[in-house]
């Protein structure tokens, strides 16, 4: 699952980023852009959830093993919020 985050970067400028989360650990997805004014970052983040929405709803996963391997395989998760596992491989 994508969120949109909003930082302030070095310059003091807010960076609008798509991100997700696994295990706690964040992952940037996309960077959108920078803006200093309201407009500007409102205009980023229109966009931001704009690419969200395009980015196919299909996640690679991995189930981890008790003896640590990892087991890769892919999920579809559809409208009424169910899982389906599309395919794995040994």
């Amino acid at each position: 699952m994508y969120h949109i985050r909003k930082t302030k970067t070095a310059s003091g400028a807010t960076a609008v980023q798509v991100v997700s989360y696994l295990e706690r650990k964040m992952t940037l997805s996309k960077h959108i852009g920078s803006g200093r004014t309201n407009e500007e970052i409102d205009a980023l983040l229109k966009i931001a959830g704009a690419w969200v929405k395009k980015q196919p709803s299909n996640r690679a996963c991995l189930i981890k093993l008790r003896n640590n391997t990892a087991l890769p395989f892919w999920i579809n998760v559809n409208t009424s919020d169910f899982v389906t596992i599309l395919s794995m491989k040994f």
